[in-house]
């Protein structure tokens, strides 16, 4: 009986080594990298489950430091846009996902001076957001007048 018993756990072992492994999840699996820009401020909405990114030049991240907010011709922001995933070993916690869409603002200016936004958004997997928000001109402004984050 002990021959049995012994046999039968060699081979359950036998069995449950053959598996296959698992490969960690790595976060985050979509990176964004554009040379030149810098990290202005980040947005998080829990609401719809995004993670948003505003990267700038160096003249936006100059205008993003103003409390001002004065503009000048040559900023350029990009604002990207992930969908929100659970982060695994990580209870409660949530990572980037997939790129939802990518929104370029540049600033140009007339003969007058007058700063105006040129605005254009790239979708990733064909689909945006529900945006209440259709006005170029606002949505440009929203994404270039954004503060930059305190850094340590």
């Amino acid at each position: 009986m002990m021959k049995i018993i012994f046999f039968a756990v060699i081979i359950s072992m036998f069995f449950s080594a053959c598996s296959e492994k698992k490969a960690p999840v790595l976060a985050p699996e979509y990176l964004f990298h554009e040379e030149g820009q810098k990290v202005i401020t980040s947005l998080i909405n829990d609401k719809i489950g995004t993670i948003s990114i505003i990267y700038g030049n160096e003249g936006a991240f100059r205008s993003a430091l103003d409390p001002v907010k004065n503009h000048v011709s040559g900023e350029r922001y990009i604002m990207v846009t992930w969908k929100q995933k659970p982060m695994p070993h990580w209870y409660g916690t949530d990572m980037n996902g997939p790129i939802i869409s990518v929104e370029t603002v540049i600033t140009r200016s007339d003969q007058a001076g007058r700063v105006s936004f040129d605005y254009s958004s790239a979708l990733c997997n064909g689909k945006l957001l529900d945006s209440k928000d259709k006005d170029h001109n606002h949505r440009a402004r929203f994404i270039a007048d954004q503060p930059a984050a305190v850094f340590p």
